[in-house]
């Protein structure tokens, strides 16, 4: 088959599908054809679906913290009282210890495995102590 041969082949296409419109075209594709690029048609929309939705489902898990800036010592005193005062602390599902949230202990906590109490009395009911190596605890 040469380029000749395709287009003969096209001419012969496209004034079918002129004259006999589409029904005419699409009696001459086998059943099976057909069939089977519905599927794949289907199946490709149903996995498009699926990739959406499971990004749509992280997007919603991604917590964004935002904190005042520090440019003095001053500053990041009162930082650290403003967040002291509302008791929140963090502590990690794996461990035994929870932090205040600027110790570097809890900054090094993985996202996943996180977890916030809004007291110091809350983590203690539920089994955690308080870290040594955060001052301010």
């Amino acid at each position: 088959m040469n380029i000749s041969d395709i287009r003969e082949r096209s001419k012969r296409f496209v004034a079918t599908f002129r004259h006999e419109g589409f029904s005419g075209v699409a009696n001459r594709i086998p059943r099976d054809v057909v069939i089977v690029t519905m599927i794949l048609l289907t199946a490709g929309t149903f996995f498009g679906a699926g990739v959406l939705y499971a990004k749509q489902s992280v997007w919603e898990s991604v917590i964004i913290e935002t904190l005042p800036l520090a440019t003095n010592t001053a500053d990041k005193t009162s930082t650290k009282n403003l967040h002291r005062k509302s008791g929140e602390v963090v502590a990690s599902k794996n461990g035994s210890k929870y932090y205040l949230p600027w110790c570097a202990g809890a900054k090094r906590l993985s996202l996943k495995t996180k977890i916030r109490f809004a007291s110091e009395s809350i983590a203690k009911k539920h089994g955690y102590t308080p870290a040594t190596n955060c001052k301010g605890i």
